[in-house]
């Protein structure tokens, strides 16, 4: 016979709509994070004030400063991986950071 602590627990369907419901919710918000990452403009094309609240506001770490500052300047990776002396695909991981960052600070620019 069954005790009543090994009878399974029913989950709520209220539960079960919010889980559905967050997971289309966060779908969408990921889709909309990757058109706004494919539409961010170019590093080069942002204005030196732009430029300037984001080295403000970003919180870089040197190495994505020493970056952000080649990438405006309009230097290509392979030029950046050099000029820092690092590997390209570290260069990569850089830029993704970075760009991950000015996307989170967009919203706060003056």
């Amino acid at each position: 016979m069954v005790g009543a602590e090994d009878a399974p627990t029913a989950t709520p369907i209220s539960v079960i709509t919010v889980s559905i419901a967050g997971q289309r919710c966060l779908g969408k918000m990921l889709k909309n994070y990757w058109i706004v990452m494919k539409k961010l403009p170019k590093i080069r094309d942002f204005t030196v004030p732009e430029l300037n609240q984001f080295r403000e506001l970003c919180n870089f770490t040197d190495s994505e400063l020493e970056y952000f500052n080649l990438r405006s300047r309009d230097k290509t990776n392979v030029e950046i991986s050099l000029a820092m002396n690092v590997s390209e695909s570290q260069v990569s991981k850089l830029a993704k950071k970075v760009k991950h960052k000015i996307i989170r600070v967009i919203p706060y620019l003056k």
